[in-house]
């Protein structure tokens, strides 16, 4: 299995406008490595709550997003970064 990550945790907190969501703005300030795809900058990773919608649409990378196989274990390998890293326990992660 190919463990290559491209996901890092941010240094700082995205939330400049301190209202809890991702505004767009706030979305296009990320770093291509904030995101479980970081090629189409898709399935941001910022947060536990962001974190777990991404969990829930890793069944549809292919058909959604399109993803090709290789982009799809990297936005799962980048997934189960980020929720170690949450705290998110990795049996919520079903692939």
């Amino acid at each position: 299995m190919n463990m290559q990550t491209t996901w890092q945790p941010l240094a700082a907190p995205y939330d400049i406008n301190d209202n809890g969501k991702l505004d767009p703005r706030e979305r296009r300030a990320l770093p291509d490595s904030a995101f479980a795809l970081p090629g189409q900058r898709e399935l941001p990773l910022v947060d536990e709550e962001l974190t777990r919608e991404a969990i829930a649409e890793l069944t549809q990378l292919s058909r959604v997003y399109r993803a090709s196989d290789e982009e799809r274990r990297l936005a799962e390998n980048n997934i189960r970064a980020a929720a170690r890293h949450f705290g998110i326990p990795l049996a919520e992660l079903v692939v």
